[in-house]
């Protein structure tokens, strides 16, 4: 679909172990190793498994490698039963994606862009355009 063309197959997937379906029927290869990724996802986030300066390293790369992240949850707690962890907000905020959602996209190592917020669909399809087209100056 075109707001994700550019983007590649080969994604990161920051979710918990059950929690992949978002993946379902996408034309994406999930990975392991952030170096063989081209865009990282946040769908959920594994606060039993992990902290989330544990992702440090795993950012570190993605920025260096300038790989795009698209939070597709933006909330900023999670309820487990009782229990309250980290949302996948929380991730994003940590690593500087200030509103959620936020779309950004790069092509080879070099940022187009960024689409923060819900937007009407249209206008969504046209700053996807745009961006992708290499026309892209910042955040819009």
């Amino acid at each position: 679909d075109p707001p994700f063309q550019g983007l590649g197959e080969n994604c990161y997937m920051i979710s918990r172990p059950d929690d992949r379906s978002l993946l379902s029927g996408l034309d994406v290869v999930p990975v392991e190793n952030i170096e063989d990724a081209h865009f990282i996802l946040i769908n959920s986030f594994d606060a039993a498994a992990m902290k989330l300066e544990d992702l440090d390293p795993v950012f570190k790369t993605a920025a260096a490698k300038r790989i795009p992240m698209i939070c597709a949850n933006p909330d900023m707690v999670t309820l487990y039963g009782h229990e309250r962890a980290p949302g996948p907000g929380a991730v994003a905020a940590r690593y500087k994606v200030s509103i959620r959602p936020t779309l950004v996209f790069a092509r080879d190592g070099a940022v187009l862009g960024a689409l923060p917020r819900m937007r009407d669909w249209a206008v969504y399809l046209d700053e996807v355009s745009r961006l992708l087209a290499g026309a892209g100056e910042g955040v819009s």
